[in-house]
């Protein structure tokens, strides 16, 4: 197996996909990706290995992320490889979302502007220590059903 090591991987192969939502609107909780959350995984070369998948719900960032589309994230570490203008999963003790996050136009040093891509939903200002976790969305899966 690639970057992991647990009991899913030995079944699984390749990008696992967890049970775990990710709302584009708002909704409190960590993220834990553990053995019981894996659901199946995918082979595709453009996705990292080191990369975790999990579901979008919410409407906030359409027509970019669609409620029940996967998204493709890897943790980032350090605000030294951050990019923004970019879409993250940001965690933080109230809130699990994803937004595109852009440079604060009043305080770039101490908060983060979140923006949906949505015009429906207004921009949030977020303090930069309330962050606990921080993954990039670095591909969206959409599967399209037609029967």
């Amino acid at each position: 197996t690639q970057g992991y090591s647990s009991a899913a991987s030995d079944v699984y192969k390749r990008q696992l996909i967890y049970d775990i939502d990710a709302t584009c609107g708002l909704s409190g909780r960590d993220i834990e990706f553990t053995d019981e959350k894996v659901i199946g995984s995918i082979d595709a070369p453009e996705i990292n290995p080191d990369s975790k998948i999990i579901f979008a719900t919410s409407d906030s960032m359409l027509p970019l992320i669609a409620s029940g589309d996967r998204v493709v994230i890897r943790k980032i570490e350090s605000w030294d490889y951050f990019n923004y203008g970019q879409v993250y999963l940001i965690i933080t003790n109230e809130y699990r979302l994803i937004k595109r996050v852009r440079r604060h136009p009043k305080d770039a040093d101490n908060l983060i502007l979140l923006r949906s891509e949505n015009p429906d939903y207004d921009d949030i200002d977020l303090p930069k220590r309330e962050i606990i976790h921080l993954f990039i969305v670095e591909n969206i899966l959409s599967i399209k059903n037609i029967l």
